[in-house]
């Protein structure tokens, strides 16, 4: 997922993330959306951040996400 948010599109797109069969949705600094059906399991982040749209907010922000979404399956 490094280098690019998936072409950084956003507004109507859900980009398919394999390696969680899950998707996400990026909007405008730093505003997402993530949802994992089999996990029963959906975040969404609506902070803005247009200074800090960067690749490493991004990578943090799904980090934590995720991190989110371990602790609350137990795995």
């Amino acid at each position: 997922m490094d280098g690019g948010h998936w072409g950084r599109s956003y507004a109507n797109f859900w980009h398919v993330d394999p390696e969680h069969c899950a998707l996400w949705a990026l909007g405008h600094g730093g505003q997402m959306a993530y949802v994992e059906p089999d996990a029963e399991f959906a975040a969404v982040k609506l902070s803005y951040f247009p200074e800090h749209d960067t690749d490493q907010r991004f990578d943090d922000d799904r980090a934590a996400i995720l991190a989110i979404r371990a602790a609350l399956s137990g795995n």
